[in-house]
């Protein structure tokens, strides 16, 4: 549900279908999922995708990765885990740096 998502948010006219599909996905992970498991961060980043290129929001985007940073806290994740998560949404920034301001933020300098 994630995947598809994020594939809708970067087509940019399918923002709404998207939002639907994170929508439908936060009620499974906060029900199904504990707090700090790799899911929830997934879907922080899509949120922060989706504040990004849907509807922008800088506030929701920095939110958004500054919770991602405090699940992977929890997690002991890997260098190639940030790459996915950071690396590879700035290329979708659109230039307006709001994805590596929120990563350094979150602790993180990409």
């Amino acid at each position: 549900m994630l995947g598809k998502s994020e594939s809708l948010i970067r087509s940019s006219d399918k923002g709404t279908e998207a939002r639907r599909l994170i929508e439908s996905a936060k009620n499974i992970i906060e029900k199904y999922t504990l707090e700090y498991t790799e899911v929830r961060a997934i879907y922080c980043m899509t949120q922060a995708w989706y504040y990004t290129l849907c509807e922008k929001n800088e506030a929701e985007v920095l939110h958004n990765l500054e919770e991602v940073a405090l699940i992977d806290e929890h997690r002991n994740i890997s260098d190639l885990d940030w790459i996915d998560y950071f690396f590879v949404p700035l290329q979708y920034d659109g230039g307006t740096g709001k994805i590596g301001k929120g990563s350094k933020m979150a602790g993180r300098s990409i």
